[in-house]
């Protein structure tokens, strides 16, 4: 199910929260678990970006800026393959 909230990105980190309707959902992966990065379209995650480790996929969408959002996270994806 579809979350809205906040995506907080670090060097080290990609972590997501939210908190609607009493429910808490928090995420963190480590950009070196990050195995695919890419842009995706489809009915149920329209204009997201995908992130894929070797457990898990996780889509991200409704960005206010998403082309530099997915600049940013491949460049800190990068960093942590160094």
């Amino acid at each position: 199910m579809p979350r809205q909230g906040w995506l907080y990105l670090s060097v080290n980190h990609l972590c997501f929260y939210a908190y609607i309707l009493g429910r808490e959902t928090k995420l963190v992966v480590r950009w070196s678990d990050v195995t695919e990065l890419d842009k995706t379209s489809s009915l149920v995650f329209p204009d997201s970006i995908r992130i894929a480790t070797r457990e898990k996929q996780h889509h991200f969408s409704m960005f206010l800026h998403k082309s530099e959002t997915f600049t940013l996270m491949t460049q800190l994806t990068n960093l942590a393959m160094k």
